[in-house]
């Protein structure tokens, strides 16, 4: 609730918290991101800077950043210096998700997640979520390429295997649990999938997330619709959430301490969750506010194909 405290964290490095560390990957990796995106949209940036006037022009002529160069030679320098970043990029996005299993994993209280397969289980949903979610953007966002149907159903069997493959550490992370018998760990795998929020790990995130899109990537019909394909990618992508729900809540069903409850009342002492408005709404508006902008980057972004040819604008001077 103090976002104006953000400076705490360089001024007061905690260089001993996996947290901080997360912290500094995620801009890191957010800054190689956005290095990526301008050296591949440039030149289509400098030709739509040509192409257009007033308010549009100055638009692209700072997201350009001022650049004029659209001969070969700084094309191909563009590319080098995405392939370098991609590079940089995939290492960077490794600590990024496997640092936000570690935050899980390091917390020796809570058996169900002090593990090293949870960093794991965190890399693979990552991946899995991420085709997800460029598989349904693909598919209903953006406007068919030549080879669409390929792409997609390429991409959908690569999501499906990788959803598959999230659910490896899992399964021997419960197996591990209900053998070793620890009884803070059971009861975390008995609330998972028997708990309150049973429904979420049987219908969501193995029903939905899992099943729902073999059966769509395994039928003729369905991996042949743009349609069906696209909305395999998004039950992907809630599955992922389903997964990432029970890991935290299912844990802080067990309480620690089974008599403090008892001993001292509290509303965060409870050992029951559900959203509040706050919460659900918070949730909700950032939702919003990703497609919103998703939505305008497809608008005034050339993230599909350049309004203007840039090598007849090269010709041109």
């Amino acid at each position: 609730g103090h976002a104006e405290r953000f400076w705490q964290i360089f001024a007061n490095a905690a260089t001993t918290s996996i947290l901080w560390f997360e912290v500094m990957f995620y801009i890191l990796y957010s800054i190689i991101i956005v290095t990526e995106l301008y050296f591949l949209m440039r030149t289509d940036l400098i030709a739509l800077r040509e192409g257009n006037t007033g308010i549009k022009q100055r638009l692209y002529s700072f997201l350009s950043l001022g650049s004029q160069r659209l001969d070969q030679a700084s094309k191909d320098r563009d590319m080098k210096i995405v392939k370098t970043l991609g590079i940089i990029g995939i290492a960077t996005a490794i600590a990024v998700h496997g640092g936000t299993g570690a935050v899980f994993a390091v917390v020796k209280a809570v058996s169900y997640w002090h593990s090293p397969l949870v960093p794991i289980a965190f890399i693979i949903s990552a991946i899995a979520s991420g085709a997800g979610l460029l598989l349904f953007l693909r598919a209903f966002f953006f406007k068919p390429a030549p080879d669409e149907q390929q792409f997609l159903s390429s991409l959908a069997k690569l999501a499906v295997f990788l959803i598959a493959l999230d659910w490896l550490p899992i399964i021997f992370e419960f197996l591990v649990d209900l053998y070793g018998g620890i009884p803070a760990a059971v009861a975390a795998v008995e609330a998972a999938v028997a708990g309150p929020n049973w429904w979420v790990f049987w219908f969501i995130q193995l029903a939905l997330g899992l099943i729902i899109p073999i059966i769509i990537v395994l039928l003729p019909w369905t991996r042949k619709s743009r349609v069906w394909l696209g909305a395999a990618g998004a039950f992907i992508v809630i599955g992922i959430v389903g997964f990432r729900l029970n890991l935290v809540i299912a844990a802080l069903y067990v309480a620690r301490i089974t008599e403090l409850p008892s001993a001292f009342f509290s509303p965060r002492l409870l050992a029951s969750y559900s959203p509040t408005v706050v919460e659900v709404m918070s949730s909700i508006g950032l939702l919003a506010l990703f497609m919103v902008l998703i939505s305008l980057g497809l608008k005034f972004l050339p993230l599909q194909t350049p309004t203007e040819n840039t090598a007849d604008i090269e010709g041109g001077r």
